[in-house]
């Protein structure tokens, strides 16, 4: 009950400074200091005289006398109150706290506003004593205040579905504080209300409209809750648009920016694995600039030359990758026919569509992040010390019957490494790299009113490779990539009906590279011994020889020089919307049009270097070593340039319609196209411009939101094409049907929310079907190899066919079909997406395979005669709860997608197992090792094995494919997967607990498949100059005749038995890593406040943190691993700071 307590003044004093007090002290402890930084006008020095007035009266004294403004609600503030204050020459702003905080009202200054709201009376609990002598010790004047205590009280209540189902875990919060609860198993709530406030109790649950109910007395508050129809009308982007997702029959899938935004890596490619069903992402390098991951959607639907999908970018044609995630605002993958029809010849690869973000009404919101990563590489193979390998050496010699090359006595000095000049021990993988880092810094700012409204966006990336460099070196050897980013989004109303976007974007990015290519550097690290050279003299002389399979990799890295490259990237996009409401509802017209110019300069700036190596023995007079040049170097580096430019412009109009009658929705688009580009080239053919155009159309119904039908096309083509046949028709159609509306299951299924089954089958295309332009046309060539029977070493000029035009050459069609469903139970906290789909690929250009020879074609013809099969399935399940005080948020993805050649053009083989017709895309092909032969008795009763050398014991031993008694070629068959993996998952969640978050991923893959058998590998694959890995250890030895060692015996060179393509140097390169990790920690408002900032938060993440796999020896996504820069793992810092 409600109390008015008159109390002494004395005692009514002391209670007051109390309140003033703790409060005082509750700001210093939590770091506010709005009151330290207030407008001039609260540093006014006024006098105030108030007896018995209402605190509205009081603030608008204020108002006038200080030039103040004050803003606050009538529903929290309770303005009717009577208070007394005197004061005599005092600051406005000690005015204020006298008046308010025994009030519980605090205030905050912003945008020369006073803001009131209130404070839990909770928080007071100081002694009064402390607080009376506090402010008699600053000479503050003890004010007088009538006050009227507000005691707490407890409201209780439950909270129930309209099926009166109780609702667990559904959050009750006191509006404008940080005081809630989330409702129990029974859906019952308790907490904490101050008696007599204007409080407001917000309730909101995923999947139901949020509720606000003024408490006014109450103290038991029941709450039924409704589904949330607002979920109906959420939106998907789709091709050209938005569609409500209730009504989008099509499949894609989407991650959010908060997802990409927890992956520290420097491309959006890297980001995404694992989290978007139906899409497949491999990183093969890990080399700045170079590190993109390769994507394909729902697996390889075409052995054609390209199998990549489509990327548009704010509706055009552009790379996203070195988009920074803080500029993303939507990322969408489309997948079947119904989804990409709309961009007919270009959508059977899938489609990528992603959005930048655009600016929001209202004050401008400021976002500073800044990152510091640390990069190492995610594995490096291992291998042999200089005294091991000396020492298999001689027993590959000792295995071959050489002599052998090491003494005792060498293999001594380079155990004791006595003569380390000329006896080194080097491990090259440690000594050619060290600890490398990353930096990313965002700024981005947006804002606006009714009129305009704005998104920029500035960031910088800077990051550097692994190798180390020469300190003598005026330049860098090492790789590095600096990148800049500008993006600028503005919306203007130009009136009621008319809106004008104006998009500009800037990237420039600076590389930087050695003189000699990456890859060949790590192919010198991993083929030289450990006993080749030291890495350098002590004099700084580079050891080494001329000879190429003798380089040494330090030379190579820090001598040779350098190169930079330069790419500049300017977009501008510019669209108008114009409402035609006007002649009919739910029209409007929309065009847009983008220019893009991409430019780019390579500089080598290049040289030789010098190599010495030490003489046998010392200089006799000095005792120092003797250095012998033994190749003469470049005194300057040298220079070459090369240059290259491209641009690009689109154009678009279209014609849209959305509107509602009655149950029925109707919806309808029909849009115009055209683009082209133009680039260097280096010649007359390639240097002319692409040319695209065509007509887009979409039609729409919907029935009472629950049945759904939809008809998309494209008419489109390209110049690449015989005239009339340049153009096609690519049409798809869909449906949908909301089951979980019906009456029949609505009643019976209650714990189901939605349900709905959909289904589509369309026709798109591919035009990207070779790297050759016009392969209608026949080309020419002159030629000297006319013979004419006079002179056979002398040919005469003259011209001659170069290739057989194709007048019939056209694009790949691909026929999808899916049917799907959506699902989301338990009262939404469970939801489900999957989809089976099935594609038909057709057209695909190959090359004649069955053309006769007795036709004298120097280069058999193309033609559009490959069928590939593509099916599969993909899912998104996602759990969102809370449990207390946690909340939870699972999601787990999957995708299979398995293809099958089902023609192309294939001579006919000997056996039919040799055929690649009826294999997958990239089927490999070997031999079936059944392990290593142990006697020479098991040799010869075996199958005869003939690849020109002799097999022994300790050799592969291979099985008799076609049981003709001899083990060729011909015995070869298809074993394992290709490298590109048929399955992939991803699982992972986010739980918050107050102000900490805790995020993972973990993603794998299936089904795939790597070779080991390269020269890295390969133990002393090249002579004495092919390095040993470690698990070479476990090798076929006399001593030590297992079957079923890892290596064979060791060989001096290669093998041609023992290395060749088999399952035996295949693995199974499937894997499971957790690719990303964040860990933050959002800082309390009030501690934010004290920046003026509305929030901070600090987080650690990291990027391929732990990898599970059986190759152990480099990274499983990098293929065979050999002279691959590897992806790195990334420990990353961040802070991000919001005004």
């Amino acid at each position: 009950m409600k109390q008015n307590l008159l109390i002494s003044p004395f005692v009514g004093k002391i209670m007051r400074i109390a309140r003033m007090q703790l409060f005082f002290l509750l700001l210093v402890s939590i770091g506010k200091a709005e009151v330290t930084h207030a407008q001039p006008e609260i540093e006014k020095i006024i006098s105030v005289n108030w007896s018995n007035v209402t605190l509205k009266q009081a603030i608008q004294s204020l108002e006038k006398r200080a030039s103040l403004h004050f803003v606050y609600s009538q529903n929290v503030i309770a303005l009717d109150q009577k208070v007394n204050l005197v004061s005599k020459r005092e600051k406005v702003k000690n005015i204020l706290d006298r008046l308010l905080i025994p009030l519980q009202i605090k205030y905050e200054i912003i945008n020369g506003n006073i803001v009131l709201s209130r404070v839990m009376s909770s928080t007071v609990s100081t002694p009064a004593s402390a607080l009376a002598m506090s402010l008699q010790e600053r000479g503050s004047p003890l004010p007088s205040v009538e006050l009227q205590p507000l005691p707490d009280r407890i409201v209780r209540g439950q909270i129930t579905s309209e099926t009166g189902e109780a609702l667990p875990g559904v959050n009750v919060m006191v509006k404008g504080t940080n005081v809630g609860v989330n409702t129990n198993n029974d859906g019952n709530y308790q907490l904490s209300v101050p008696e007599g406030s204007s409080a407001i109790l917000v309730i909101t649950s995923i999947g139901y409209l949020k509720q606000e109910i003024p408490l006014g007395s109450q103290t038991l508050v029941n709450v039924q809750l409704k589904p949330d129809e607002k979920a109906l009308q959420e939106v998907v982007v789709v091709g050209y648009g938005e569609q409500k997702k209730v009504s989008f029959t099509g499949s894609e899938s989407i991650i959010t920016t908060r997802e990409l935004k927890q992956s520290p890596t420097a491309l959006l490619s890297n980001a995404l694995g694992g989290r978007m069903a139906g899409l497949v992402t491999v990183q093969r390098s890990g080399e700045p600039g170079y590190d993109g991951a390769n994507i394909w959607i729902r697996g390889l639907g075409t052995f054609g030359s390209n199998q990549s999908p489509l990327v548009l970018v704010d509706g055009v044609e552009r790379d996203f990758n070195n988009i920074d995630p803080h500029e993303v605002e939507s990322f969408t993958i489309l997948k079947d026919a119904s989804a990409t029809a709309v961009f007919g010849v270009r959508g059977a690869n899938g489609v990528v569509l992603v959005n930048t973000r655009k600016g929001t009404g209202g004050k401008p919101k400021v976002s500073l992040t800044v990152e510091k990563g640390f990069l190492s590489p995610t594995r490096l193979p291992e291998y042999v010390d200089g005294y091991t390998y000396a020492t298999l050496y001689n027993e590959a010699n000792r295995n071959a019957d050489l002599p052998l090359p090491f003494t005792d006595e060498v293999l001594q000095k380079i155990k004791d490494q006595s003569d380390p000049l000329r006896y080194p021990n080097v491990d090259w993988m440690k000594l050619m790299k060290r600890s490398a880092g990353q930096e990313h810094v965002n700024l981005n700012i947006s804002g606006g009113n009714t009129t305009v409204r704005y998104f920029v966006s500035t960031s910088y990336f800077h990051d550097k490779g692994f190798f180390i460099e020469d300190p003598r070196n005026a330049y860098s050897t090492n790789l590095g990539r600096r990148r800049f980013n500008l993006r600028t989004n503005v919306d203007i109303n130009l009136s009621k009906d008319l809106e004008l976007s104006i998009g500009i974007t800037g990237i420039t990015e600076n590389r930087n590279f050695p003189g000699t290519g990456t890859q060949e550097i790590f192919n010198l690290m991993n083929k030289a011994t450990p006993i080749l050279y030291p890495m350098v003299y002590p004099n700084g002389r580079i050891p080494g020889t001329v000879a190429s399979a003798q380089q040494n990799p330090y030379g190579r890295l820090t001598q040779t020089g350098y190169a930079t490259e330069f790419r500049g990237t300017t977009q501008g996009t510019f669209g108008l919307k114009y409402n035609l409401g006007r002649l009919t509802k739910g029209l409007s017209a929309m065009g847009r049009f983008a220019f893009d110019s991409y430019s780019s300069s390579n500089i080598a700036r290049k040289k030789n270097f010098e190599t010495w190596l030490v003489s046998a023995e010392n200089d006799p007079t000095t005792s120092e070593p003797i250095y012998n040049l033994t190749a003469e170097g470049d005194k300057f580096l040298g220079y070459g340039i090369d240059t290259w430019g491209e641009s690009r412009s689109y154009l678009e109009a279209s014609l849209n319609y959305s509107r509602s009658f009655g149950r029925h929705d109707i919806g309808g688009m029909l849009l115009y196209n055209q683009g082209g580009r133009q680039a260097t080239a280096g010649s007359a053919i390639g240097s002319l411009p692409y040319r695209r155009m065509g007509l887009v159309g979409r039609a729409t119904y919907g029935w009472k939101e629950r049945y759904f039908a939809e008809i998309n096309f494209g008419y489109n083509g390209s110049e690449n094409f015989p005239r009339g046949k340049r153009f096609g028709l690519f049409p798809a159609f869909s449906g949908g049907w909301v089951v979980s509306d019906e009456p029949f299951f609505k009643n019976n299924v209650p714990f189901i929310s939605l349900l709905k089954l959909k289904g589509s089958y369309g026709i798109v295309g591919n035009d990207q079907i070779n790297n050759q332009r016009f392969m209608y046309l026949t080309t020419l060539k002159t030629t000297d190899g006319y013979l004419f029977g006079t002179e056979f070493n002398n040919g005469i000029g003259g011209i001659m066919e170069d290739a057989i035009g194709n007048a019939n050459i056209t694009w790949e069609t691909s026929r999808k079909s899916n049917v799907g469903m959506e699902l989301r139970a338990m009262k939404d906290r469970i939801s489900l997406i999957l989809d089976f789909f099935r594609e038909h690929r057709t057209n695909i250009l190959t090359q004649r395979g069955t053309v006769p020879d007795l036709l004298g074609i120097q280069s058999l013809p193309y033609a559009n005669i490959g069928i590939v099969d593509n099916k599969g399935i993909d899912a998104t399940l996602t759990y969102r709860t809370s449990i207390g005080p946690v909340r939870m948020d699972l999601k787990g993805t999957y995708t299979f997608a398995r293809n099958r050649i089902i023609h192309n053009d294939e001579p006919s083989r000997r056996y039919d197992y040799l055929r690649r017709t009826g294999q997958r895309i990239g089927q490999p092909f070997g031999l079936e090792a059944m392990g290593i032969f142990s006697s020479q008795e098991e040799i010869n009763n075996s199958p005869k094995q003939v690849f020109n050398s002799t097999v022994v014991p300790g050799d592969v031993k291979y099985r008799d494919t076609n049981n003709d008694g001899t083990i060729d070629i011909y015995d070869e068959k298809p074993i394992g997967f290709s490298n590109i993996p048929e399955m992939v998952y991803g699982f992972g969640g986010t739980f918050t607990y107050q102000g900490f978050d805790l995020s993972f991923l973990f993603q794998g893959v299936g089904n795939v498949s790597v070779f080991r058998n390269y020269e890295g590998y390969i133990p002393f694959a090249q002579g004495q100059f092919g390095n040993v890995l470690q698990v070479a250890l476990d090798r076929w030895t006399t001593e030590n005749p297992n079957p079923n060692a890892s290596f064979p015996r060791l060989y001096p060179g290669n093998n041609d038995n023992n290395y060749r393509n088999s399952t035996f140097w295949q693995i199974n390169g499937n894997y499971l890593r957790l690719k990303n990790a964040q860990l933050g920690y959002t800082i309390p408002k009030l501690w934010a406040q004290r920046i003026k900032a509305d929030n901070i938060r600090l987080y650690v993440n990291g990027l391929n943190l732990l990898l599970w796999d059986r190759i152990k020896l480099y990274d499983p996504e990098s293929g065979d691993g050999a002279g691959k820069y590897p992806p790195s793992r990334v420990i990353n810092m961040g802070l991000n700071v919001n005004f």
